[in-house]
């Protein structure tokens, strides 16, 4: 089986790093499978090993996307795709193209911009419709983009999750600084979707008990 995943660009982020570290995985299982990146730029991530093509440096909201991925898609059984804009670009290209090729998108977000907008909303269920399968990383994920489509079909649960063996012998700097105190770990970026003002609070109430 030949796979591709495609995304927007491979920057910080977690679903550049669920990309990278899924290809891998795939690779292990004896898959083949190629990166598709939108957008060219700079990556933290370690890429050896990894077959990606970049498809340019235009903007991300450039449709000269559309025509580029087009491209690629009779050389793949399933392509499993990632973020906004890449999820209409591939869409389009499949339906402009009548590719046969079988459609996996994995949902990041339990919301985004679109949702607010009721043209949107309706542009979100008919994109929606060409995807095979929606993978979501939460449970709430998978509850807020079942409504934003009205459906429920085809819709499923992956928790999100990171490759733990990476860490695996990794030593704390000044670890006995700490010995006194609990030590909790984030893994996400600061951005006021991920809500760390909630942990916060969640620890206050915690130390209270």
């Amino acid at each position: 089986m030949k796979v591709l995943q495609i995304i927007n660009t491979l920057d910080t982020g977690g679903a550049e790093k669920l990309t990278i570290d899924l290809s891998r995985q795939i690779l292990k299982e004896f898959f083949f499978v190629d990166i598709i990146v939108l957008k060219k730029s700079k990556s933290i991530f370690d890429l050896k090993s990894l077959n990606i093509k970049y498809l340019g440096h235009h903007s991300l909201y450039n449709p000269i996307y559309i025509f580029k991925i087009i491209k690629h898609l009779k050389n793949y059984d399933l392509i499993h795709a990632h973020l906004f804009p890449t999820l209409y670009w591939l869409v389009v290209a499949k339906i402009i193209s009548f590719s046969k090729v079988k459609l996996v998108y994995t949902e990041h977000n339990t919301s985004n911009r679109r949702r607010g907008n009721l043209v949107l909303k309706y542009f979100d269920q008919f994109i929606y419709s060409f995807i095979d399968h929606v993978i979501c990383i939460t449970e709430s994920t998978k509850n807020n983009i079942s409504r934003h489509l009205n459906r429920v079909r085809n819709i499923s649960v992956i928790n999100n999750a990171i490759d733990l063996d990476k860490f695996k012998g990794v030593t704390i700097p000044n670890y006995d600084f700490f010995k006194s105190d609990f030590k909790i770990i984030q893994i996400s970026s600061f951005r006021a979707q991920k809500d760390q003002k909630t942990v916060l609070k969640a620890i206050n109430y915690y130390l209270k008990i």
